[in-house]
């Protein structure tokens, strides 16, 4: 008896899909999402540079980082966004990289859009296959790339008279 009585009081306050009352739940859960949007005339629109929306893309970057979400943290750090009025433009190597950055555009653009005061900011994501980085795959060339960053390590080559 008490278990039959605890299952109707369970299930007391559900509803049949086809049913009036279910029909009225179901307005009133629509007018209540309505009041919960946000006025969007009302949120700020600062004017910013591209060098303060690159700083706030790598502060996000790092943020990613930080949280272990290294994969888009990665993707994020592969280009810089260039600033076209109020689109970020960024361009990725491959497909891959750009829907992985599409699918988390929510997030990414929440952050930034608060960080520069701007919420009129949007990402604008190209694939171009001229992109692709140049990996230093020989041991020469990563000499090269050590060279390029540091000129004193060619120095330290030829005073120790190494190789390459």
């Amino acid at each position: 008896n008490k278990a039959l009585r605890a299952l109707l009081d369970r299930n007391k306050n559900k509803v049949s899909g086809l049913s009036i009352q279910a029909i009225n739940a179901k307005k009133a859960h629509v007018v209540k999402n309505n009041q919960d949007q946000v006025d969007t005339d009302a949120l700020p629109e600062e004017e910013f540079t591209e060098l303060q929306a690159q700083e706030s893309w790598s502060s996000y970057a790092a943020h990613l980082r930080e949280r272990g979400q290294l994969i888009l943290a990665s993707i994020m750090e592969a280009d810089t966004p260039k600033l076209n009025g109020n689109h970020l433009v960024l361009r990725y190597p491959n497909l891959s990289m750009k829907e992985d950055l599409e699918k988390a555009q929510g997030q990414v653009l929440e952050h930034i859009k608060a960080s520069l005061k701007n919420y009129t900011i949007e990402l604008e994501i190209h694939v171009d296959k001229a992109v692709q980085k140049k990996y230093a795959y020989t041991d020469h060339e990563k000499f090269l790339k050590l060279v390029e960053k540091n000129p004193a390590i060619d120095l330290l080559r030829r005073n120790f008279d190494l190789e390459f």
